[in-house]
């Protein structure tokens, strides 16, 4: 149940950033996405454990779907804002348009910007979901998100 729960609010902030990051990077002036940072593994990981204790399970469950959207978009806000303006210039100097900049720059990132938080708030939901930690799945399930996550973090030196 968990792990179905985990990937549904997954989707929803996947869905979302890219999203977002599509029609951020499309248009022309750029807003300050240092808000969204704040929203990193150890706020998610606090307020996970937080809504759990104090709300019923549907209002937690709605929680934690809006904090799924906001750690993602906080995730891709590091990408949005490492993009270099002179870049895009030369970019678009090529004939491409600002679709064609925009699904590259996704495309490039997927995995890195994308996929690597999934995992992540996987990870974090289900440790901290009112999930019993003495389940014979729930530690092959972290170290295996471990694990990947850190051979994600080995992709990001190869760029």
């Amino acid at each position: 149940m968990w792990f179905f729960e985990g990937l549904l609010f997954c989707g929803v902030g996947f869905a979302t950033s890219i999203l977002f990051s599509y029609f951020y990077l499309k248009e022309r002036e750029k807003l300050d996405l240092s808000a969204f940072r704040i929203f990193n593994e150890f706020t998610v990981l606090g307020l996970i454990f937080l809504f759990s204790w104090v709300f019923n399970p549907v209002i937690f469950r709605l929680l934690v779907s809006g904090l799924a959207v906001l750690f993602f978009l906080g995730e891709s806000a590091r990408f949005l804002m490492g993009i270099d303006k002179q870049y895009r210039i030369m970019f678009l100097a090529f004939e491409y348009n600002d679709r064609e900049f925009s699904l590259y720059q996704i495309r490039k990132r997927l995995f890195r910007s994308f996929v690597k938080p999934a995992l992540k708030f996987l990870g974090l939901y289900a440790v901290f979901s009112n999930v019993d930690l003495k389940s014979s799945l729930i530690v092959p399930a972290i170290l295996f998100l471990g694990v990947t996550i850190s051979l994600l973090n080995g992709i990001n030196k190869l760029d």
